[in-house]
């Protein structure tokens, strides 16, 4: 992110003072060795006496940032959704696409979370839009490498004090894949790495858009926590039903032989015989001929500690009502729940009337538009697409005003 490239009339004029030129002094930095897991950034640093500290970050393609093991928000696949730079589709037509791209950046108040002493910031940095590259097909969307920039100031008792991501931060992979469609990979079992010295990455030319509350961010939080309204074996393999469809992750707690492989696969649908129909949601590739040459369907894939492990959403998700966990038999689950996740928005209008019919229609069409909505954008589809498209945009944006 160049400093050319700085819109400071994005800034309300009071951060601008508390925080001097956006990002001015720091770099763009990742890993020297690039490969899909995980990143994990940690920065250390002392200050004491703090008044008022603020933290200036955006990490490509979603991150999650914790301030002394604290997680700095509530709030999934961030930074919103937005053209980045300029997108090379010379694998599909040749053509490089776009004339001014935004990058959005996320500005926090984060005094309460400093202690005198030592203190620690870690970020998170997974695949995300920007780094997508496991549906090869036109359009091709992966704009480069995962990378991090941030700006921290920190306004103590006698001085002010500035850290960012121009200077010294140690950088590992975690044993975490995370991909838009794949869904994702975590091994319990793995050993953790040692830290290695980041390196600066490819700036980003995109414009910098600042995002300082709520109403501006459109990250996505956790609408509500579903329990399982029943949960039957089919042979080994364990399957809940949540009782609607809905996007976002799954939460337990598991414990079973350590190197024992858990599969997790979501759908819509149940075949007639109780199993999963993952048809409506997996996405398909065929050639000319119409042969199917790729796939991909809804599922993640945990390798177990030996102790007990917690499972999450990290950056991907999914939608489903069905939940299978496959040769489960052998596997204490509990605490089994889903993550309702979609984008922040604020309710405008409500429906009701006689008719229980409407009502139902009403709420399946509420509940279809957040289902669809992730990291600020209306997409296609939450599962097969995951892609902006205006065309469906166009034609829910009536009914949308009034939900």
């Amino acid at each position: 992110m160049s400093e050319k490239a700085i819109n400071s009339t994005l800034w309300n004029s009071d951060e601008i003072k508390s925080m001097g030129e956006p990002f001015l002094g720091a770099k763009w930095i990742t890993h020297p060795i690039a490969q899909e897991n995980v990143l994990q950034f940690n920065k250390t640093f002392c200050c004491s006496g703090v008044i008022k500290a603020k933290l200036l970050i955006c990490g490509l393609g979603f991150f999650d940032a914790f301030l002394n093991g604290k997680k700095i928000d509530d709030s999934y696949y961030k930074p919103v959704f937005t053209d980045y730079d300029k997108r090379d589709l010379k694998k599909n037509c040749g053509l490089l696409i776009g004339k001014e791209q935004t990058v959005c950046a996320h500005l926090y108040n984060v005094t309460d979370l400093l202690i005198d002493g030592e203190n620690s910031l870690k970020v998170l940095v997974g695949n995300g839009y920007y780094h997508n590259e496991d549906r090869p097909e036109e359009p091709y969307v992966s704009y480069g490498e995962k990378k991090l920039i941030f700006k921290l100031v920190i306004e103590t008792e006698t001085s002010t004090v500035c850290i960012d991501s121009g200077r010294s931060v140690d950088v590992r992979y975690l044993p975490i894949v995370s991909m838009l469609y794949k869904g994702e990979k975590i091994d319990f079992s793995a050993q953790e790495e040692e830290y290695v010295s980041a390196v600066y990455a490819k700036a980003v030319k995109g414009r910098v858009r600042v995002l300082v509350n709520q109403s501006e961010m459109l990250c996505d939080k956790v609408d509500k926590k579903i329990k399982p309204i029943s949960a039957w074996w089919s042979g080994d393999n364990l399957i809940y039903d949540f009782g609607i469809n809905h996007s976002g992750g799954i939460e337990f707690n598991v414990k079973g032989e350590k190197g024992k492989v858990l599969r997790v696969r979501y759908a819509e649908v149940l075949y007639e015989n109780g199993e999963l129909n993952t048809e409506t949601s997996k996405w398909s590739e065929h050639d000319d001929k119409g042969v199917l040459i790729n796939s991909i369907e809804q599922e993640s894939t945990y390798v177990l500690s030996g102790g007990e492990d917690k499972i999450l959403p990290t950056f991907s998700w999914n939608c489903y009502r069905y939940v299978e966990m496959v040769n489960a038999k052998d596997l204490v689950i509990e605490n089994v729940c889903s993550l309702f996740i979609h984008t922040d928005i604020e309710k405008s209008g409500y429906f009701n009337c006689s008719d229980q019919l409407l009502n139902e229609i009403y709420e399946k069409s509420r509940l279809s538009l957040l289902n669809n909505m992730h990291a600020g954008v209306i997409s296609d589809c939450p599962h097969r697409e995951k892609r902006p498209y205006t065309g469906d945009g166009q034609l829910v944006a009536e009914m949308m005003r009034y939900d």
